[in-house]
């Protein structure tokens, strides 16, 4: 007879409950780090998102339940386009003569429709009321499927609705790929979004939905407009599908010709999985040998596009599958020994090897000049006050909840008045040059006034406009990732307006929210657009849930090519797609990164002596560090005429000083030691 302590096994049925709730606490965990990594909702909010939805814990519905129940609103900042959303073909089944004539002038048509679902009802104008009344002016959607034209989720929500009554009508009928009438156009800004991929979408060059935006804006502005080309944030140009080393180079796929197995610490695909690794119990091994390996490749990128950052892999074998090309492939350096200080670096920018040379700035670059932070804690977000502005009781309601939903792109479109009260201090800031261009941004400037074309591109995150002010710097050399608030433009058909105009609208236009403002209107009124006569005149920054700008597309993929040094300067390189630069350059390229802490790890930097080929670590304030540089390099001089006319903030301008005044003294030190050397000779 057995033991009776012995642990009788465990029943086929225990087992099986066993490996379930291993999966949903796996779903659960990815779906969490989603929410939290991707959307930016707080862990709290999402916990009970979570909760309510329960197992298999959509990241989809999660993401619904949080703003349908007003717990949080999106948090994610620039949304970049998707290319390859799955429900375009089988969902776009509006014809051009469908659409409204007036996009401008249609009004939800949910009061006037049968039923929410499957109706080809077109806008109707503004002027048609029916007794059941109408939703209140503000953005509406057109639905790609059936042509109806609903409210958005700031005024009724009806588009919303729409989407989930026509999916919840598919599901009854057991269709399972329901997805219910998931795309629509915004008549507004005429932007295209999927509610099943919960994503905008590209639209050039896409053969279904290009020809209905393009209609769509020659209906709104009366002319055929040229649409400027919109690229993912994670593509280096649109890529051959079977060109297996740029796809792997799109992912960051890295490693060496060692074994058989792809590590990936987000994958849960039970069908691809074996044993964990020992080192890391997080990871686990893929089989791209067999045949879904190039499946497993595809769901890498996606996923690498999804978080917006490459996914760290360890390569052990894809060369044996035939998918890419070997990683430890012979890498030539356009330097014979890594340079490793400040000195080196210098001799490395001023030799014949250094060509092109690129640059990405954060924050950092612009921190002496005392402009403050949204997020900091006198900053805009902390000391707003939902009561003085110019809003309803709905929007300062979720403007307490969250700050930044004041600084929502759709919010703006429905409300012009909020964004521009908030923004009134840093737009007339901006235009009277209250804050000036730091060193940092000097040395940009002399980067291209002594090297010339060597100088590829300036990236910027910072929204200030500082380096404009850096006139020896042509503005089509610095691409403001962010956009920046020394521009305007109107969000309805951006036509790029005068800054000086805008800016003194704003100071007769726009209350003061501070009080300090005299000559402030008491009431706020909306800038004119003089082209398309939209009230939506704002500064030229992207706003939450507003897609980037297409000029970073549109030249990174040109600008990373053959670069020989990437600067990277004050950045965590924890935002994107802007962190994308620092793999998207060649291999062979010198990273350098000038900031107080080393960052960029979780991007494939190294900054260990020992291990890294090409990667420098300048440790340091961005002022101090880039000064001894310009030191080096031999340009001190060239900063002088920058004190005699007051251009740097005042930090900038002491250090400068300071500087200048040890090598004086340094010089008049050696030419000392030199006169008694020849007094010496002399004697004897």
């Amino acid at each position: 007879m057995a033991d009776s302590s012995e642990p009788s096994p465990p029943s086929t049925a225990a087992a099986a409950s066993t490996v379930n709730n291993d999966e949903a606490a796996a779903r659960r965990c990815q779906a969490m780090d989603h929410l939290v990594s991707t959307f930016g909702f707080e862990r709290p909010v999402a916990e009970i998102a979570l909760d309510a939805i329960g197992s298999p814990y959509d990241v989809t519905m999660a993401y619904n339940y949080i703003l349908d129940h007003d717990l949080a609103q999106d948090q994610g900042g620039p949304v970049t386009p998707i290319f390859n959303c799955p429900h375009v073909d089988s969902l776009v089944m509006v014809a051009l003569d469908q659409l409204p004539h007036l996009p401008q002038d249609c009004i939800c048509d949910y009061h006037t429709s049968e039923s929410s679902k499957n109706q080809s009802c077109i806008g109707r104008s503004k002027a048609v009321k029916d007794e059941s009344g109408a939703c209140p002016p503000g953005e509406n959607w057109l639905c790609l499927s059936c042509a109806c034209v609903r409210c958005s989720r700031y005024v009724n929500g009806h588009s919303l609705d729409h989407w989930k009554e026509t999916k919840r009508e598919q599901l009854s009928s057991n269709d399972d790929a329901a997805s219910g009438h998931a795309l629509v156009v915004s008549l507004a800004d005429l932007s295209v979004w999927c509610h099943e991929c919960q994503r905008y979408l590209v639209t050039h060059d896409n053969p279904k939905l290009q020809p209905i935006v393009q209609r769509l804006e020659e209906l709104k502005f009366g002319q055929a407009e040229q649409q400027q080309p919109q690229q993912s944030s994670n593509k280096k140009a649109k890529l051959d599908s079977d060109d297996d080393m740029e796809l792997v180079r799109e992912t960051r796929i890295v490693g060496s010709a060692a074994g058989q197995t792809l590590q990936s610490k987000l994958s849960n695909d039970d069908n691809d999985a074996s044993e964990s690794s020992d080192e890391d119990p997080g990871s686990i091994e893929l089989d791209l040998a067999g045949p879904n390996g190039r499946n497993i490749l595809d769901m890498i990128r996606a996923a690498a596009a999804e978080q917006g950052i490459p996914i760290e892999l360890i390569l052990q074998e894809a060369q044996l599958a035939g998918l890419i090309g070997d990683e430890n492939e012979e890498i030539e350096y356009p330097f014979e020994e890594k340079p490793n200080s400040l000195e080196s670096l210098a001799q490395f920018i001023l030799s014949d090897k250094c060509q092109r040379i690129l640059i990405l700035a954060g924050a950092g670059m612009s921190v002496a000049s005392g402009i403050p932070d949204f997020r900091s804690s006198d900053g805009l977000y902390a000391t707003m006050n939902p009561d003085l502005v110019t809003a309803s009781l709905e929007h300062r309601r979720k403007m307490r909840v969250d700050p930044s939903s004041a600084l929502d792109h759709h919010f703006f479109i429905e409300n012009p008045l909020p964004c521009l009260e908030l923004t009134r201090d840093f737009i007339i800031g901006t235009r009277e040059q209250k804050w000036k261009s730091t060193l940092a941004h000097r040395f940009v400037e002399l980067l291209h006034r002594k090297l010339g074309d060597k100088l590829v591109r300036l990236y910027t995150q910072n929204i200030d406009g500082l380096e404009d002010q850096c006139v020896h710097l042509p503005r089509d050399k610095v691409i403001a990732v962010h956009g920046s608030l020394d521009r305007a433009e109107c969000a309805m058909c951006h036509n790029e307006s005068d800054f000086a105009d805008f800016a003194a609208k704003v100071k007769t236009q726009i209350k003061d929210l501070s009080g300090q403002d005299p000559d402030a209107p008491a009431e706020s009124s909306p800038i004119i657009c003089n082209v398309c006569g939209s009230k939506t005149v704002k500064p030229s920054i992207v706003l939450f849930r507003a897609s980037l700008p297409p000029v970073f597309f549109n030249h990174l993929p040109h600008d990373v090519q053959d670069v020989d040094l990437l600067l990277v300067i004050g950045t965590s390189l924890r935002v994107a797609p802007a962190n994308s630069i620092v793999w998207r350059v060649p291999r062979s390229a010198l990273r350098v990164l000038v900031n107080r802490d080393p960052e960029g790890h979780h991007l494939g930097m190294n900054f260990d002596e020992a291990e890294s080929k090409r990667d420098y670590f300048a440790a340091g304030d961005c002022e101090s560090t880039l000064l001894e540089l310009m030191e080096h390099l031999g340009w001190l001089d060239e900063l002088n005429p920058l004190l005699s006319h007051h251009s740097l903030p005042d930090a900038s301008a002491a250090l400068l000083r300071e500087r200048l005044a040890r090598d004086d003294a340094e010089a008049a030190e050696s030419s000392d030691d030199e006169g008694d050397v020849d007094e010496r000779v002399a004697s004897s």
